[in-house]
């Protein structure tokens, strides 16, 4: 689990431009299949209102080595979901990621949303992830600890 600390995407930015919530936080939940070539990811874009999370929204993506260039992500954004919290608890990124993996996220809608585009990782360690997208985004992710995960 990784959360974004900036970005420039101006798709991100542009959640907060909704009236009635906020963007209040951005993660990113990577699953490498066994091959350690490929796996998907789930964004996570947390949206409050009166301090408390009270939706999330983002895509399902699919992610596999580029044969057009090394080091570079092939991404194929598969869907877009959006979930609401208004009458239940808000369980965390870390539960959503894993409702989301299961297909078993309740009041939420999910639409298909292919598009294609790639990611590169322009530097990578255990705790930092610079990712420059194919839309001209820039993301700085920082990975969560398992102890801030669980919460």
């Amino acid at each position: 689990m990784w959360k974004c600390i900036f970005t420039s995407s101006r798709f991100v930015l542009g959640l907060d431009r909704l009236r009635v919530m906020r963007l209040s936080a951005v993660y990113q939940s990577v699953i490498v299949h066994a091959d350690k070539k490929t796996g998907y990811y789930f964004n996570i874009a947390e949206m409050s209102r009166g301090g408390m999370v009270r939706g999330a929204c983002g895509e399902y993506a699919s992610i596999q080595p580029s044969a057009a260039e090394l080091g570079r992500l092939d991404v194929g954004y598969r869907w877009f979901y959006f979930a609401v919290r208004v009458l239940s608890l808000y369980e965390g990124h870390k539960r959503l990621s894993e409702r989301l993996e299961m297909g078993g996220v309740p009041r939420h809608i999910r639409l298909p949303f292919h598009k294609p585009g790639w990611q590169s990782n322009t530097y990578l360690d255990d705790q930092l992830r610079i990712v420059l997208g194919s839309e001209g985004g820039i993301f700085v992710m920082v990975r969560e600890s398992e102890e801030s995960v669980k919460n």
